[in-house]
């Protein structure tokens, strides 16, 4: 080995030395040595050897890092190839060990990273002593070994999982209390005490759910913990030393934990925090304006303990026994919130190098992690609780005035920041909007506008970012603009968009623009904008002309809602709007967002006739060119997908009927790129594409036909055929359903043997299929049919032969009353519901022998004495079923579907307990709808996306009759008729007690 440890040394030398001929060489000679299993512990002894000298034990400990992270367990996200031996793991770990009392803080990080990572794959089964051997050096009086200790527990409870925290809190909470206590230890470690013990707590939080347990190893210790946490943010409160701001904020961030996990034990506890929590919030404003707002210092301990304030203060405003004690407070706490709402200097600088980050830092539907948006947050959380809402708006506005009030006075004394209090009070004055509409608090609103946003809007000299903010204030107040005052609000929109303006004011003049233009959009005074139309619009495509990443979505809504209102402008400019469209279109067809903004903005020009032949000239041209080249090696899945979901808003909103380049041209495009893939994105679009076609203009599509006499409706029917073809995947039916009910719904009357074609590729196809969502999709189809045409359904079904020889009608049947309780979809399940109705009503009726004689499975012999039932034991056919008749199964699955429609009519909820330790949670929360999610997911699993996009898509059938009836009604009806029919005496034998309870339950007829 002593060969060895030369070597290593003299690379690591060669290494430190940096010379850049012999980094590389020595690097990948190391490297090279990972597969000694002496390498480790040879690195582990350099790093151990105090005689040496510190660069070259500190680049030792560096690497000796890495390799652990490589070799020592196959668990590890770098494992390379060579496994370290237990023998040398063992040396290893002494050497590790020993250097945490190293007097280099370097080196005992790195070795304290290194051994927490073997920790959390040893410990506790590999390396038992490990917790006690750690213990033992935070005892010590060797202040070196205590902090090389407490930075090993640091690093290994930050990565704990799920399995080590039910040993390791109850064993690690009280240790940490003593040292969190105890004034002996220096205040490093304090704080590190104090953020394992919040590692700890918010651990906890995760997994109670799994291991509820561990909240009771945390319970005992709550009021002590809570005691010393007090009295250290009281004694350090007034921030004499900054260097203190990491030991309150982890202590403040311990509490807000606390505070969460155990709402009801800690709300009458927690007074004691409350009144240096304030303290704190009050000292850190000034230095925050001092070193943030108005200079460019960067104070992250600041903003950290900012942070975790307003995560303290969001926390008690979720408590109902606090609420009432905050009510005092609110005008100073909403005064400093909008101070902390000031921007600053820093993030000015940078907004003026990129202007275009101004969206992305102010955008209420992104995650910024800035302190100005999580104080607007906490306004907002504030002003929306209802114990506090309207108290809170009253606050607010006594916030503002002296906010406003404030900023004269520097004004005045010739402060150059005074403008940034005037910008705060109009980023939080749509808050305030918000209570004024709901009829919580009056206040001028119109007078905010004249008085704070024109005035600075028309003066030159103020920074852009005040301008930008005025125009963009208008538009949140534009339902609250007489219309006398909205032209002036438009010709500032005007001039902010115009070219030769600072970027941050043509942003905000755009946003202001949308704002304003879809406010009016149902109101009497949208003639106002009419004179400003055309100039706004020019404006706008500049923008879009430049193409800018960061606004292209903003600028793109904003030149969607001026399409829809703004129309004669629109129809002079309609070859700009659809050139730049498609031009944005061909560049970010794989942008959801830019397309979901295409679609409206196509939508809106497609119902003006005006600008239907820039529509054919442009982008439908486009169409046919992006489809020519489909089936291609190398033509673009996405942008095919993409430009077949816009066109299909163009069809759906275009005016009746179509023109003819739509059906004779871009109609057998889309039909002969269909017919050449088996892509599912592209024949999901192809297909929504097409029932838009039969949705809208099926009788041209009737009409015409192509050179070789096919008509439009018989092409329709070739692409389902494609779909249904066995060579493609089962995928490629996913959303058939959809599309040959429209076709069988518009014209399924002459559709004749091409019809019965369809039926027949669907049962085959129905044989190989194994997911659900495809199952029902294509089942859907043979449910409509059962439920619009009966009789001659079932006879047709009779008639063909599946692949065992037996009758389809027999497999369908024994399918569809198999599969019906796991559809999803409104529409679906109604639909398989109201066939399965209209077929018992029928066999009640007619005693029809083709159902009467079919048995299928019902409930499992045994019932819930049987325990557990896996899908292995199924699938090896140890779980055993009553045998009953089709009519029977279709009945308890009727009873089941009106169980579920009782319930959905009940509605319902439930309501928490008062135990101490429960919650105390605001509650105002709607629950409606929740775990709808979860049921949808348990019943489908992989294919709950699908389910999304099923639903998202179905709109088609909205108005249909099934959608629009009283279900639970409808399916009362049925169940009664079948009560009362002479052989419902058949079904009985069959009918488990609640099922025969729910069928007392009926209303008598």
């Amino acid at each position: 080995m002593g060969d060895l440890t030369a070597v290593v040394l003299d690379r690591l030398e060669a290494v430190a030395g940096g010379d850049p001929g012999l980094l590389r060489k020595s690097e990948d000679e190391l490297r090279a040595l990972e597969v000694s299993d002496s390498y480790g512990v040879v690195l582990a002894e350099i790093t151990s050897r105090v005689e040496l000298a510190v660069h070259v034990r500190q680049l030792s400990s560096l690497v000796l890092k890495q390799y652990v992270q490589s070799h020592w367990s196959r668990e590890g996200e770098l494992f390379a190839d060579t496994l370290v031996s237990g023998p040398a793991k063992q040396a290893i770990k002494k050497h590790l060990l020993g250097c945490l009392a190293s007097e280099e803080s370097k080196i005992r990080a790195t070795v304290a990273y290194a051994i927490a990572a073997i920790a959390t794959w040893e410990w506790p089964e590999e390396w038992p002593e490990f917790i006690d051997t750690i213990l033992a050096g935070i005892h010590s009086a060797n202040p070196f070994l205590v902090n090389g200790s407490m930075h090993v527990l640091e690093e290994f409870s930050s990565d704990v999982s799920d399995n080590q925290l039910p040993k390791l809190a109850p064993i690690l909470i009280p240790e940490l209390f003593q040292v969190v206590s105890k004034e002996t230890y220096d205040l490093r470690t304090r704080c590190r005490a104090v953020t394992i013990f919040e590692s700890l707590t918010s651990m906890v939080l995760i997994v109670a759910d799994i291991y509820p347990e561990v909240k009771g190893f945390l319970q005992p210790w709550v009021d002590q913990y809570l005691a010393v946490f007090s009295a250290l943010l009281a004694a350090h409160c007034s921030l004499q030393d900054l260097q203190l701001l990491p030991l309150l904020r982890d202590i403040l961030s311990s509490v807000t934990q606390l505070l969460t996990a155990f709402p009801g034990h800690m709300s009458p506890r927690v007074a004691s925090v409350l009144q240096p929590a304030w303290a704190l919030l009050l000292t850190c404003q000034p230095l925050y304006l001092q070193h943030c707002v108005n200079g460019l210092a960067e104070l992250p301990t600041l903003e950290g303990m900012l942070f975790v304030l307003f995560d303290f203060i969001s926390a008690l405003v979720e408590l109902r026994s606090l609420q009432k004690a905050l009510l005092p407070a609110l005008p100073q706490l909403l005064h400093l919130l909008i101070s902390y709402i000031s921007i600053t200097d820093t993030q000015l600088i940078l907004w003026d190098d990129e202007a275009v980050k101004f969206l992305e830092d102010e955008n209420d539907d992104l995650y910024s992690n800035s302190l100005r948006m999580s104080a607007l947050d906490l306004v907002n959380s504030v002003a929306s609780t209802n114990r506090l809402a309207g108290p809170a708006m009253q606050a607010l506005v006594v916030a503002i005035n002296k906010h406003l009030e404030e900023a004269e006075v520097a004004k005045q004394q010739g402060l150059q920041h005074w403008w940034k209090s005037h910008e705060a009070c109009m980023v939080v004055m749509p808050v305030l909007a918000g209570g004024v509409s709901e009829g919580r608090v009056q206040y001028d609103l119109q007078q905010v506008v004249l008085q704070l946003a024109l005035p600075h809007m028309m003066t030159e000299g103020v920074h852009p970012l005040l301008t930008g903010r005025c125009l963009w204030l208008c538009g949140k107040l534009v339902s609250a603009i007489s219309p006398e005052v909205l032209p002036r609000c438009f010709s500032g929109c005007v001039t902010g968009i115009r070219g030769d303006q600072h970027m941050l004011i043509r942003i905000c003049a755009v946003i202001a623009a949308h704002d304003m233009s879809l406010g009016l959009v149902d109101s009497a005074h949208l003639h106002v904008m009419a004179p400003f139309a055309e100039a706004l619009l020019v404006g706008i495509l500049e923008l879009v002309r430049l193409d800018l990443d960061g606004i292209r979505i903003q600028v793109l809504e904003a030149l969607g809602v001026l399409v829809a209102v703004a129309k004669e402008a629109v129809c002079q400019k309609s070859d700009q709007i659809v050139e730049l469209c498609c031009q944005v279109f061909v560049k970010c067809c794989n942008d959801p967002g830019v397309l979901t903004v295409l679609e409206e903005v196509f939508s809106s020009l497609a119902q003006q006739p005006s600008c239907q032949a820039a529509i054919l000239e442009g982008f439908a041209s486009l169409v046919v060119k992006v489809l020519q080249p489909v089936g291609q090696s190398g033509s673009g899945t996405g942008l095919v997908a993409a430009m077949l979901d816009i066109w299909t808003q163009v069809v759906l909103h275009c005016p009746a009927p179509l023109a003819p380049p739509t059906v004779e041209v871009v109609y057998p495009a889309i039909v002969g790129a269909l017919l050449k893939v088996d892509d599912s994105a592209i024949l999901q679009s192809g297909g929504d594409c097409l029932k838009a076609y039969l949705t809208k203009g099926v009788e041209q599509l009737g009409a015409w036909s192509t050179t070789s006499g096919s008509s439009g409706l018989l092409l329709a029917v070739e692409v389902i055929l494609h779909l249904l073809d066995p060579a493609h995947s089962e995928f490629s039916c996913s959303f058939l359903g959809p599309l040959a009910i429209v076709l069988i719904k518009q014209v399924g009357a002459v559709l004749g043997e091409h019809l019965e074609s369809v039926v027949r590729s669907l049962l085959s196809k129905l044989h190989t299929v194994q997911s659900t969502a495809v199952t029902q999709s294509l089942l859907s189809v043979l449910c409509y049919l059962v439920h619009t045409q009966l009789a001659s359904t079932l006879d047709f079904l009779e008639q063909v032969p599946d692949m065992s020889g037996r009758s389809a009608l027999q497999f369908f049947l024994l399918l569809w009353t198999g599969k019906h309780d796991s559809f999803f979809g409104k529409w679906d399940t109604r639909l398989s519901s109201s066939g399965l109705a209209a077929l018992i009503l029928h066999y009640m009726t007619t005693g029809d022998p083709r159902l009467g004689c079919l048995e299928t499975e019902g409930e499992e012999f045994g019932g819930d004495n049987r325990g557990i039932v896996t899908r292995s034991m199924k699938k090896a056919g140890k779980v055993e079923y009553r045998r009953i008749t089709v009519p029977q199964k279709m009945v308890k699955l009727l009873i089941d579907d009106y169980q579920v429609a009782l319930e959905s009519a009940a509605g319902g909820g439930g309501a928490g307990g008062g135990a101490e330790w429960e919650d105390d949670s605001d509650g105002d929360e709607d629950e409606e709808g929740e775990g709808e999610e979860d049921l949808y997911s348990s019943l489908l699993g992989g294919d709950l996306n699908a389910l999304c996009e099923l639903e998202s898509e179905g709109t088609e059938f909205s108005d249909d009759p099934l959608m629009q009836v009283d279900w639970k009604s409808y399916l009362e009806d049925v169940l009664i008729k079948c009560c009362q029919a002479e052989r419902f005496s058949e079904i009985l034998p069959a009918l488990m007690e609640p099922e025969l309870q729910t069928l007392r339950s009926l209303s008598k007829p």
